[in-house]
């Protein structure tokens, strides 16, 4: 509890009152995905966040997208909706597309899968690094390919 307690006061204050516009789009998201489905949601979010001159990514730019990323995964644990890295993926990549940036939105499997369970997720990364550090346990998915055996 004090943990989480010490991340929160590391926040900026823009960056901490930017949280309750975080989950309200995690919401956005959740109720887009519930009527829409996935296919049309990740539409929707391409279509809403273009930009036509994409920054060319830097170290700054790396760390704003992984703090955001961070504060979206925050909002998406303990917000009211049931928390999934793909609501969360969707949003983070959103924002960073619509700042301006190139994120990659990844489907993948564990590096190592469990025996009997089929765990799927989703994460974002920016300059082939994934944003939060849990997802670099993962490998994407790639297309034409079967996954692989569980």
């Amino acid at each position: 509890m004090f943990t989480k307690l010490a991340r929160l006061r590391k926040l900026r204050w823009g960056e901490l009152v930017q949280l309750p516009l975080l989950l309200a789009g995690v919401v956005l998201v959740d109720l887009a995905l519930a009527v829409f489905g996935y296919r049309r949601t990740l539409r929707a979010v391409e279509r809403l966040s273009q930009r036509n001159a994409p920054q060319v990514g830097n170290l700054t730019a790396l760390d704003r997208a992984r703090r955001l990323a961070w504060r979206v995964d925050l909002v998406g644990r303990h917000g009211p909706v049931r928390r999934s890295c793909l609501r969360c993926a969707l949003l983070t990549y959103g924002l960073l597309r619509w700042r301006g940036l190139r994120p990659i939105l990844r489907l993948g499997l564990p590096v190592q899968p469990q025996a009997a369970t089929f765990m799927a997720h989703a994460w974002v990364e920016v300059e082939g690094a994934p944003l939060l550090p849990g997802d670099a346990r993962y490998t994407p998915f790639i297309p034409g390919q079967p996954p692989p055996p569980l």
